[in-house]
C-alpha cells in the first residue's frame, strides 16, 4: 500500500486556494493509496513565510508515522 503526506501552498484570494492539492489528494485516495495525518494546506495571506507554518507540522507528521509503525 502506498502511504504519503501532502502539503499544499496557495492563496486563499483565489477561488483555487490549494486545488491541485486537494485533487492530487483525491486521485491518491481513489487509486487506493492512504494518506497519513490531515492535508496541511497553507495560506499565503495568512503566513508571509509559508515555510513556518510546515516546520509546525512536521512533528504532527512524525507522531503520525510514529502511529503507523508502532
Amino acid at each position: 500500500m502506498v502511504r504519503y503526506a501532502i502539503v499544499g501552498i496557495g492563496d486563499s484570494n483565489y477561488d483555487t486556494f490549494c486545488e491541485a492539492t486537494k485533487n492530487f489528494d483525491y486521485i491518491l485516495e481513489e487509486m487506493g493509496a492512504r494518506r497519513i495525518g490531515d492535508r496541511l494546506e497553507v495560506d499565503v495571506v495568512e503566513y508571509a513565510m509559508p515555510e513556518d507554518r510546515v516546520v509546525d507540522w512536521i512533528p504532527l507528521l512524525i507522531e503520525d508515522l510514529n502511529e503507523i509503525i508502532d
